[in-house]
């Protein structure tokens, strides 16, 4: 009985001890937790990267010496959705899926015809196409899928075409 009234004591006194030198420890590992996410911070942001504060939170920074961007994105519909990002090379850089209800994002405005030929193109097989009662240049349209990396090719040639222009009319320009 004397042994474990002793032994009581050791490990009260010793887990005394120890809870001070826990404590200790507990709060250098939240130190170190902190200085891995600063160092994780810094690295989003040397490389563009994505920041996610509250509900919704800020998109990606891209940096570049004439340009700071920063993106918030709210998804309020029902389905996740997997944003891209065009860098300023005209590169995607994907998002993190982003939930439904977390965050908001404007969608694309598209043209009359673009916005009809998406509805013809999910009522209508592609089979089906030319039998259509339109005008032939829509069968082109139609079969014309639109093509993500096509766009983005698209897009960053203009980027760089404008650049060019830019520089041409500012006198930056080198021949």
């Amino acid at each position: 009985k004397e042994r474990k009234k002793e032994r009581k004591k050791e490990r009260k006194k010793g887990g005394r001890e120890g809870g001070k030198e826990e404590r200790g420890e507990r709060e250098r590992e939240r130190e170190r937790e902190r200085e891995r996410e600063r160092e994780r911070e810094r690295e989003r942001e040397e490389r563009g990267g994505e920041r996610r504060e509250g509900r919704g939170g800020e998109g990606r920074g891209e940096v570049n010496p004439r340009h700071l961007t920063r993106v918030v994105v709210w998804n309020r519909s029902p389905r996740v959705v997997q944003p891209v990002w065009l860098d300023f090379h005209g590169e995607p850089q994907p998002f993190q899926a982003l939930l439904p209800g977390t965050t908001n994002i404007t969608l694309p405005v598209y043209t009359l015809k673009e916005r009809c030929l998406q509805v013809v193109r999910s009522l209508v097989s592609p089979e089906n196409y030319r039998r259509l009662d339109i005008v032939s240049s829509l069968y082109d349209d139609l079969e014309d899928y639109p093509n993500v990396r096509k766009d983005l090719e698209r897009l960053s040639q203009e980027h760089i075409e404008n650049q060019w222009l830019l520089e041409k009319l500012t006198g930056d320009w080198r021949t």
